[in-house]
């Protein structure tokens, strides 16, 4: 096995995992234009953009010194003898800073690539979990228009009115019917999945809206009203199972390629710590959300929460 070999067959399992739609081949032998001959390249990847095809070409380098400028101008001069788009150079024990000037003017990505099941290459990270309980306080507002049958029915008598969470609502003369509470859970569910100020009203009312009062269905309108909005927001680390990332060392960002998250509980507990009020922070490359929405109304009793969860990455450019 030629020297290096082990490090690009590694290089070459990552990047045909990150470039799926692109041809990704290892010892690739492409004609210069230039000098005439077979130029073997330790990775190509070619990508159809409508009707041309780019060329990336990579070459890797297991050393235990850093790459040089000599190294970057024998590889410039590769990627202009073969027409590639872009050069990837990966070195193991990275590169001088001296020279990163001199990559970017020509094309050329100074990068390293880790894995966390690694012996050699190893990556060590920890992804941020941030967990935000978000609540909502707010009050539904029940306006009841008497009719005739309800007058009717009582008359000469005090009419009682008890609204429970489990009372009907119905738009079809009661064919159809829906809890009190399940209509308003509805709409708060339309009203919070979009950021809204606090102070804001939802009309909860669809034409023919009734609601049954002393056995009898009246008309009436409902409306719910965001009063406050409070947000905690918790944190703790994770590690993953699987994972391996692109270390640009230029820009110094990295570029998370696999993950594999196992076993992650997305219920608050007491391995989370609390952060102090305000904003949470953002946390560069990756890690994950989950909010917890609460929304509850002193005035009528209801209760209820709901979770979401996203995964947010940046992506250099």
């Amino acid at each position: 096995m030629k020297a290096g070999a082990e490090y690009e067959q590694f290089v070459y399992e990552k990047l045909k995992g990150f470039f799926v739609d692109a041809g990704v081949t290892k010892n690739d032998r492409i004609w210069g234009h230039e000098s005439g001959l077979e130029r073997e390249i330790d990775v190509s990847v070619r990508l159809q953009i409508g009707d041309a095809e780019l060329l990336y070409v990579v070459q890797c380098r297991d050393w235990a010194s850093r790459a040089d400028i000599n190294v970057l101008g024998e590889f410039s001069a590769v990627m202009q003898d073969v027409r590639a788009a872009k050069g990837f150079l990966l070195c193991t024990s990275g590169f001088a800073k001296t020279n990163h000037r001199y990559a970017l003017a020509k094309g050329i990505e100074l990068l390293t690539i880790e894995d966390i099941r690694s012996d050699r290459w190893k990556a060590e990270v920890q992804i941020p979990l941030i967990y935000t309980r978000k609540m909502n306080n707010f009050v539904a507002v029940l306006d009841i228009i008497t009719n005739e049958v309800l007058v009717e029915k009582n008359r000469g008598r005090e009419i009682f009115i008890q609204l429970k969470t489990s009372t009907p609502l119905t738009t079809d003369g009661g064919r159809t019917t829906i809890e009190f509470e399940q209509h308003i859970n509805d709409g708060l569910r339309r009203l919070l999945s979009s950021e809204h100020p606090e102070g804001t009203r939802m009309d909860l009312s669809p034409p023919g809206l009734k609601i049954t009062v002393a056995d009898v269905w009246v008309p009436c309108k409902i409306a719910v009203e965001l009063l406050q909005i409070t947000r905690l927001n918790y944190l703790k680390y994770l590690t993953p199972t699987e994972y391996s990332h692109i270390r640009d060392h230029v820009r110094k960002t990295i570029l998370p390629l696999h993950v594999l998250l196992t076993n992650v509980g997305l219920q608050l507990d007491d391995t989370f710590i609390e952060l102090p009020a305000g904003p949470p922070p953002v946390f560069a490359s990756l890690w994950l959300e989950v909010e917890e929405s609460n929304v509850s109304s002193a005035g009528t009793g209801m209760n209820t929460k709901w979770n979401t969860a996203s995964m947010s990455i940046i992506n250099p450019s």
